[in-house]
């Protein structure tokens, strides 16, 4: 028998990353709260070109996301720049800030693995 992790929602997100809603945004693009009342989602990503950069590995983007009700109304627009890091931990936290007006939180919970018979 293979064990295998199940992931988030089978979208290929491992399990030590679920549990981080800045993870589960830059990989899903997606962010639910635990009552399933309110979202956000990645709506633009802009790159700005390159000009001499002062580390490695880094590039500003300016990343907009929506904050929208189960109807799909929007509510808030959130709008960074920054490094994705920076832009993706910062959407995480400005939802969870959101939501605590709501007496809500983000929906980021971690699956335990499971085994499927071969």
């Amino acid at each position: 028998m293979k064990n295998l992790d199940i992931d988030y929602h089978f979208y290929g997100v491992s399990p030590h990353l679920q549990t981080n809603p800045a993870h589960v945004f830059a990989l899903l693009g997606v962010l639910h709260s635990y009552s399933e009342d309110y979202l956000v989602y990645l709506s633009h990503i802009n790159v700005d070109l390159p000009h001499a950069p002062n580390f490695q590995n880094a590039q500003t983007i300016k990343l907009t996301a929506i904050i929208c009700d189960k109807e799909f109304m929007s509510i808030e627009t959130l709008t960074f720049r920054g490094v994705p890091a920076q832009c993706y931990e910062t959407v995480g936290r400005e939802f969870a800030k959101f939501l605590t007006k709501y007496n809500d939180r983000v929906y980021c919970e971690k699956q335990k693995p499971f085994s499927i018979p071969e």
